[in-house]
């Protein structure tokens, strides 16, 4: 006898969001069921994909999309989550960005959440958390995923950073902006449907 699942609304995420993130989870084992059968209740902009050629330059991709990302939802800087794969590339990219949007890099037990700028965090820390405007960061081959050590099962270990790279994604409320290494892109980049996200300068 055929079940119909019940879809509860997602009040936390835009429906074009839950869209194009959807795919990082197709053919998923252990996917959990409780997080993926909710139905977006709101509308937003399509997210972003965005390449970058240096640290230098990811850093500078942030500024832009983050500044026009506040004007267009008139919110603080504080409104803001960078996540990113280490704490190392967290400590990288707040010191590079722009002096005027104050980020500040975190580690999972010192997270400041009256920080009045932007917050800087790895994707682990961000579980459980959400913010209007995210972006995620550093996808790059290598680096998520990284390449599987010791000893553990190749695809188990890849799959649990596509969880992870999808849970990431999905702490954004309203925006989202995903920034992937122009040289060595993650294999997570050829997941997306790219016409469900904006590829624009």
């Amino acid at each position: 006898v055929s079940q119909s699942r019940y879809m509860r609304p997602n009040y936390r995420t835009t429906f074009e969001t839950w869209e194009a993130i959807g795919s990082i989870t197709q053919g998923l084992a252990d996917t959990d069921n409780e997080t993926m059968d909710a139905e977006p209740v709101y509308h937003g902009p399509i997210p972003s994909l965005k390449f970058y050629a240096s640290l230098d330059h990811e850093a500078k991709v942030l500024d832009q999309w983050i500044r026009q990302a506040l004007m267009h939802e008139r919110l603080p800087r504080n409104c803001v989550a960078v996540l990113c794969p280490t704490n190392q590339h967290c400590s990288n990219v707040a010191a590079l960005m722009d002096s005027s949007l104050n980020a500040k890099a975190f580690t999972t037990d010192d997270i400041d959440y009256t920080h009045d700028g932007v917050i800087v965090m790895t994707m682990h820390a961000a579980k459980g958390l959400q913010f209007p405007i995210v972006a995620v960061t550093g996808l790059e081959q290598g680096v998520i995923p990284k390449a599987p050590h010791g000893g553990v099962d190749p695809d188990e270990f890849t799959q649990k950073q596509r969880r992870l790279f999808f849970v990431a994604s999905s702490r954004a409320m309203r925006r989202l902006l995903v920034c992937a290494s122009e040289r060595r892109p993650s294999e997570f980049v050829e997941l997306l449907d790219k016409d469900q996200w904006d590829l624009g300068d």
